[in-house]
């Protein structure tokens, strides 16, 4: 399908729904931004506290996974007050392409595998022998224990390290009628799409014939069971996956 003239909904939190939107546009389509969470790093004096104490000790760790781009952006405000130089030793992984590219560019010599989800994460030959390994995984408060649960049960002693909080965002009837026209819906995770159904609920909206693009499989079968008629798995949640997959839809 030719996204040039089409309107699309875009869903993902910023800063990445500005980034999504300009991409979108340059093809000639029009992109509605409509953040489903916001993201706010943590201000708990406490917490705080215990965060610095836990990058203080990041170099005991084996492996240390950031679970998205924002994870990232918050850890490198922390790392470069406690670690002018990066401890060796540590092998630094993004979740996807994107956040590994992030970190990068950020100095961190992170690595990762093919594949964008904490799925394809789990299928990497690198974290298969765990036994005894210290994993530490940077992401946001109230996080999947997908990716915990499953390194623990390889052996790996497993700590989390919680650098921002996701809120959903509250939108108005007339907010949401701006979308009303819209040919396609862009979800980037489980909670965006549960925060979406519950903005539509609450405004009476039904968008359900709408054409929803899900990031994994795990995203698409929740669509299905929440009644979406046309979903269509994406290889990933970055722009560039969510394109191949409109590519390959029919014209609507």
């Amino acid at each position: 399908m030719q996204i040039s003239g089409k309107t699309i909904v875009i869903t993902r939190p910023e800063p990445e729904n500005q980034h999504s939107c300009a991409f979108f546009k340059t093809l000639g389509a029009n992109p509605i931004p409509l953040p489903m969470m916001a993201i706010c790093p943590i201000s708990d004096t406490q917490k705080c506290a215990s965060i610095q104490s836990q990058f203080f000790d990041i170099d005991l760790y084996d492996f240390v996974i950031f679970v998205s781009k924002n994870a990232v952006r918050e850890a490198i405000k922390w790392l470069d007050r406690c670690w002018p130089m990066l401890p060796e030793g540590v092998v630094w992984v993004g979740i996807g392409k994107g956040t590994t590219q992030l970190l990068q560019e950020e100095g961190i010599p992170a690595t990762t595998n093919s594949g964008q989800t904490t799925e394809d994460l789990l299928r990497w030959s690198a974290l298969r022998q765990l036994e005894n390994k210290k994993v530490l995984i940077i992401r946001g408060e109230g996080g999947r224990p997908t990716l915990g649960d499953s390194l623990e049960q390889r052996g790996a002693k497993v700590n989390y390290l919680n650098l921002y909080e996701r809120t959903s965002l509250d939108y108005s009837k007339s907010q949401l009628s701006q979308a009303d026209s819209a040919n396609l819906i862009l979800i980037t995770s489980g909670e965006g799409l549960e925060n979406l159904q519950a903005s539509l609920a609450k405004n009476v909206k039904m968008w359900c014939d709408k054409t929803i693009i899900a990031p994994s499989q795990r995203v698409a079968e929740m669509a299905i069971r929440h009644g979406w008629q046309s979903v269509v798995q994406a290889p990933g949640a970055d722009d560039n996956s969510i394109l191949q997959a409109i590519d390959c839809l029919q014209d609507i």
